[in-house]
């Protein structure tokens, strides 16, 4: 294979490799946020999720294939294996062996997730946004095509992507979560909803009722008439 093809495969291989690097990220953070649709469960994101990270070291394994093979540009092979060991731009290069190192050691903890701890597990996966960070460095800085107007878009989406997507998740994580029970016993009821008073009850007794007083006219004693009336209803 020629110099040219090796060139135009390690340039193919590292863009491809930061773009599926770049999605790998941003569907672990929307797993992280348990973010779902109709049709689709939080359990395919993950499964997509660890089919691209796959993905995205078969290529980064091509990008650093190409390099060492390369005729006139390549590297060696402790060049791309230890970080700043590199004789041309070892900065530059050095970010992109520790971005590959790390995505390679984030893959490796799903595979010990159950040896490890769930803790530990969760902790080691935060790697994978040095990674993603010390990949992005690399690539805008020492990348052929970061001077192009594709390659600005490709590096400014992908910030953007995975930026907001972690304001998102740090910043949701702060606030607190409501409670429905709460909420629905604060809610005021609705209007037609709320029950009337009930009407007061009456009073009953099984005595009968008493008497008219007497007027000060008859002397102190009841009229005749009252009197009938009162004897026969308590007959």
């Amino acid at each position: 294979m020629s110099g040219e093809l090796l060139w135009y495969f390690a340039r193919a291989g590292g863009f491809v490799a930061y773009g599926l690097l770049t999605a790998s990220v941003a569907m672990g953070l929307l797993a992280s946020l348990r973010v779902t649709a109709p049709g689709w469960t939080r359990a395919m994101t993950t499964e997509v999720h660890r089919f691209v990270t796959m993905t995205a070291l078969g290529f980064t394994a091509l990008h650093v294939l190409t390099l060492v093979a390369h005729p006139t540009e390549g590297y060696g092979i402790t060049e791309v294996l230890i970080p700043f060991a590199a004789a041309r731009e070892p900065l530059w290069t050095g970010l992109g062996v520790i971005a590959m190192e790390l995505a390679v050691a984030v893959w490796l903890t799903t595979h010990f997730r159950q040896r490890i701890g769930y803790g530990r597990w969760r902790q080691l996966h935060y790697l994978a946004f040095v990674s993603f960070g010390a990949a992005l460095v690399h690539g805008i800085a020492q990348g052929t095509d970061t001077a192009t107007p594709w390659g600005r878009v490709v590096y400014m989406a992908s910030m953007g992507l995975v930026g907001g997507l972690l304001a998102v998740r740090i910043f949701g994580a702060q606030r607190p979560a409501a409670d429905p029970e709460a909420a629905t016993a604060t809610r005021p009821a609705p209007v037609a909803a709320r029950a009337a008073p009930a009407p007061a009850r009456a009073v009953t007794t099984s005595l009968p009722p008493l008497p008219e007083r007497p007027s000060p006219a008859s002397g102190g004693l009841p009229p005749l008439g009252s009197a009938a009336n009162t004897v026969r209803r308590g007959a």
